[in-house]
């Protein structure tokens, strides 16, 4: 089955500038969603879902939700799919931080049978240097 969706994790963190509750056309984008998690349901939303927090930190532990990506990733986990697509994710530059997490939940999906496709021109999931190698060695 596929199963598209939206997930909206940060709350007020960003206040005034939270990108939903200031862009009229993403809050219009999101009451079109047939589906959208969300840490406290909006009323306006009719596809709003309580994004289930608790049970994921229960399931995966509280270390590798370092992005919106990773709190997607493991609630994609909890469907059992056989497969989870990343498009538009690389994990570099400003948002390196997101990458463990990231490969943290894509390692997740893979030991439990989940195929976890990315485009082919990505290198999101590139091997990294293992400790103790050394380039061109």
């Amino acid at each position: 089955m596929h199963e598209e969706g939206a997930l909206r994790t940060n709350g007020e963190r960003f206040g005034k500038y939270s990108r939903y509750k200031n862009d009229v056309e993403y809050h219009e984008w999101l009451k079109q969603m047939r589906l959208v998690y969300m840490p406290e349901c909006d009323p306006e939303i009719k596809g709003a879902r309580p994004y289930p927090k608790a049970d994921m930190l229960t399931e995966f532990g509280p270390y590798f939700f370092t992005s919106t990506i990773a709190w997607m990733q493991a609630l994609a986990i909890g469907f059992k799919p056989e497969a989870i697509g990343l498009w538009g994710i690389e994990g570099k530059d400003d948002w390196g931080s997101q990458r463990p997490g990231i490969l943290h939940f894509t390692q997740v999906a893979r030991d439990r049978g989940i195929t976890v496709t990315v485009p082919s021109n990505c290198r999101l999931l590139d091997t990294p240097l293992h400790y103790g190698e050394r380039e061109n060695a």
